[in-house]
C-alpha cells in the first residue's frame, strides 16, 4: 500500500483490485463463505462486482450466482 502514492492512477487502481480485492479480501473471505453456503445452500449466491470469494463459492458449490454492480457509477 505504501508504493501506492508512487504509481500512475491506473497502475495504482490496477494493484488494488488485483491485490486487495482479487487476493487479499478473498482469502480471507473463502472460508467463512464456503462453510455458510455447504450449512445454508442457498438457491442463488447475489455477488458485487469486486467480492471474488462469493463467485468462488457459487461456483464451487453449484449454486447459481447473479452479477449486480453496486457503485459502480461512482468509480
Amino acid at each position: 500500500m505504501g508504493r501506492l502514492l508512487t504509481l500512475a492512477f491506473e497502475e495504482a487502481d490496477n494493484l488494488v483490485v488485483r491485490e486487495v480485492f482479487g487476493r487479499i479480501d478473498a482469502q480471507a473471505a473463502l472460508p467463512s463463505l464456503l462453510e455458510t453456503v455447504e450449512r445454508w445452500r442457498p438457491d442463488l449466491v447475489l455477488r458485487e462486482s469486486a467480492e471474488l470469494a462469493s463467485l468462488a463459492t457459487a461456483e464451487r458449490a453449484e449454486v447459481p450466482h447473479v452479477h449486480v454492480c453496486i457503485g459502480m457509477h461512482e468509480i
